[in-house]
């Protein structure tokens, strides 16, 4: 687990968040656009353990979707629009990178695994300088695996790209200082890829369809306007 990395990250960018707003009146600025950047700490589970396996009708490329390895420091980033200090509609998204591995094969791949979240945020505000919210809506999740597209003819490995949809829902604090906000949020998602795109095939449909499990931890630094 990648924790000092994800530590040094958000110790960093909330000592420079706060050297930049010394001296930046306190403002509740809650309502209205807001958007964000931070880094993100991500680990999947479910059927992402490398035991499952697809074919072509032809029979090649038979595709690989690799367990990740452990959590690993990405990005992330944030939009949205506050209607009322209680409500807001945003969209949130998270990209991590990481080694994949599986029981059926000696071949490890580098993977990249991104969640998209479009949704609601309810706020409960304390004062002007935090609030807990709740977070929840629709995702779209996506896996690349650099080489786990398995060419049957001429041997080659390839990459291969699972997507799929599902459903998020989150929790966390963020603090103020002026019009500046750091968040702090965990985010669990349900999802299902149905599909997978093996390099130069055609798009696969699953059958059976592989379900997942993730979860986001995120440190976020936003400018509300």
């Amino acid at each position: 687990m990648n924790i000092k990395l994800f530590a040094r990250c958000a110790l960093a960018s909330l000592a420079l968040a706060i050297f930049l707003t010394l001296g930046v009146e306190t403002g509740w600025a809650r309502e209205g656009f807001y958007v964000g950047v931070g880094a993100a700490q991500q680990s999947a589970g479910g059927d992402l353990d490398g035991t499952h396996s697809y074919a072509d009708p032809s029979g090649s490329p038979v595709i690989l979707a690799g367990k990740l390895g452990s959590d690993q420091a990405g990005g992330a980033a944030v939009i949205g629009y506050g209607l009322s200090r209680f409500f807001a509609l945003e969209y949130l998204m998270a990209n991590s990178q990481h080694k994949a591995s599986s029981p059926l094969t000696t071949v490890t791949s580098n993977a990249s695994f991104s969640t998209q979240v479009l949704g609601a945020r309810f706020t409960l505000p304390f004062g002007e300088k935090w609030e807990a919210f709740l977070r929840g809506g629709y995702g779209i999740y996506e896996a690349d695996y650099s080489t786990y597209s398995f060419d049957q003819v001429t041997g080659q490995n390839n990459r291969v790209v699972f997507d799929g949809t599902g459903t998020a829902v989150g929790a966390g604090i963020e603090l103020f200082f002026g019009r500046l906000g750091v968040e702090f949020g965990y985010t669990t998602h349900t999802f299902s890829f149905d599909q997978a795109k093996p390099s130069g095939s055609q798009k696969l449909t699953l059958d059976p369809k592989q379900s997942g499990t993730a979860a986001t931890t995120d440190v976020i630094f936003s400018i509300h306007f």
